[in-house]
């Protein structure tokens, strides 16, 4: 299943995991510990969280070219959509795949095409994202390009959402 979802610090994550909750509240699956930082730690994850502002050293809509490779050494779709995990809406601590903002990828001898939507139209990182899809697919062997294109039909809705997606929402609270 989906991560298991805690919003507490280092030093009380040994307490949160070992069911210690003297300094927090247990609620419908989350913990939260009230003197600390509310910044999501994803516990049984497979890699760290990263956010949307990356490394900011590439922010172009289209990848610089990486040598040729042959079809067995490029990634696979699957393998594209697993990296993205990595990338999670900045307002709903769910990586974007899950949320189901991840529509289409394409793979044409690696040059890949991503249609991608927002949860809003309106959304304020909406570049960041983008550009944080094209640099996680880009470090995949073999992805020699990467355009991302923003579509908006059809419109998000939580339908689109993975099973895990529903579950972390549900564990938050925000579904």
């Amino acid at each position: 299943m989906g991560a298991h979802i805690a919003f507490a610090s280092e030093f009380s994550i040994s307490k949160i995991a070992f069911g210690d909750f003297s300094g927090g509240v247990y609620n419908g699956g989350v913990a939260r510990a009230a003197h600390v930082s509310k910044r999501p730690l994803f516990l049984n994850s497979k890699r760290p969280p990263t956010d949307v502002r990356g490394s900011g050293d590439n922010m172009s809509d289209t990848a610089a070219p990486t040598p040729p490779a042959d079809a067995s050494a490029r990634a696979s779709v699957d393998e594209m959509r697993e990296a993205m995990k990595e990338i999670f809406d900045p307002e709903i601590p769910i990586n974007i795949v899950d949320l189901g903002l991840i529509y289409k990828i394409e793979d044409t001898d690696g040059k890949v095409a991503i249609d991608m939507t927002l949860t809003s139209p309106h959304c304020p990182v909406a570049d960041q994202l983008k550009a944080r899809v094209n640099d996680v697919v880009t470090k995949q062997k073999g992805i020699t390009a990467v355009n991302v294109t923003m579509v908006f039909e059809p419109p998000w809705t939580k339908e689109k959402m993975t099973f895990e997606g529903k579950l972390q929402a549900s564990m938050l609270g925000i579904m």
